[in-house]
């Protein structure tokens, strides 16, 4: 299974969010601490992307949906 594309690991570069999974759809994100290898990494976004993947987009006035995980 992949990921759908609204899940996004950050890299290194991004500050605060350096390696934070985040659903770009409900606004989760999940800080993951380092070092940590990349079996672990891509297990921690194999399991956010399974528990994301049926949020909804925003409507079309920029409401969030709710996420069907909270």
């Amino acid at each position: 299974m992949t990921n759908p594309d609204w899940i996004v690991i950050h890299d290194a570069t991004c500050g605060d969010l350096a390696w934070a999974i985040e659903c770009r759809r409900c606004g989760a994100i999940q800080k993951v601490a380092t070092p940590i290898t990349i079996d672990c990494l891509a297990a921690f976004g194999k399991a956010f992307g399974k528990t994301h993947q049926h949020c909804k987009e925003p409507d079309r006035r920029g409401n969030q949906w709710e996420c069907l995980t909270k």
